[in-house]
């Protein structure tokens, strides 16, 4: 759990070098956190808009991944100053390659996908909580 907070903090302040919050950056943050918890996940980096990291295969040999942001867009509620729905476009590499999605299917490995991301995907703002949910 310790390794967890200490890749949660370096997250978190490599994310905010002094510029304010915007609901963006909070959805990209998120995104970028959703990564850094799944299990396997060694070596996570995250600099401008590309995280860097490591996560074995199904195989179990490890792969270096790189995920680069391509877009975030936060919706907003009817109230029109809450987020609701939040979407991050992302292109995520194997050992140099990119992973393309066929129709539907992500092809990536399912530890990802059970956490809620992919290169195309939506988290859904708790008011009461403060965060995302993925």
């Amino acid at each position: 759990m310790r390794v967890w907070r200490a890749i949660t903090a370096l997250v978190v302040c490599s994310a905010c070098g002094g510029v304010p919050d915007t609901p963006e950056s909070l959805l990209e943050r998120s995104f970028a956190q959703q990564i850094a918890g799944v299990g396997g996940v060694d070596h996570f980096e995250w600099v401008a808009s590309e995280m860097t990291f490591t996560h074995p295969n199904a195989d179990g040999d490890v792969v270096e991944w790189r995920v680069v942001l391509e877009s975030s867009t936060v919706h907003r509620g009817e109230s029109g100053t809450e987020p609701e729905r939040g979407d991050v476009v992302s292109s995520w590499y194997a050992d140099g390659i990119l992973v393309e999605p066929i129709g539907s299917m992500s092809r990536l490995p399912d530890a990802f996908l059970e956490t809620g991301v992919s290169q195309e995907c939506y988290a859904l703002w708790d008011q009461d909580a403060g965060v995302w949910g993925w």
